[in-house]
């Protein structure tokens, strides 16, 4: 799966939020996105992102999202990819 393509989830936020604490993005990358055993892995490790950085104010679930969105878009930097426009959907079902 091209991480590109996928959409962040919340949790990256409310963490940041409720610890209070920097955060450091870590891209791992893999040829092809296959992950195997054995097989060479990239670990790049980011600049810190500063709590206050990720605009939070009260909490809340749109400043988790958009604190994890900064998040990911500094992992996908950090790996070279760009950010697609069209995100897969994830709803929640399996169909």
């Amino acid at each position: 799966v091209n991480p590109a393509t996928t959409t962040p989830k919340n949790g990256a936020g409310l963490i940041a939020y409720r610890s209070g604490c920097d955060v450091i993005p870590v891209c791992i990358k893999v040829k092809n996105q296959k992950y195997r055993i054995f097989r060479k892995i990239d670990i790049i490790f980011g600049r810190p992102i500063k709590n206050e950085n990720l605009g939070f104010t009260n909490g809340g679930t749109d400043e988790y999202r958009a604190a994890s969105e900064k998040i990911f878009s500094e992992i996908l930097s950090l790996g070279g990819y760009t950010l697609e426009e069209e995100k897969s959907s994830y709803n929640g079902d399996n169909t």
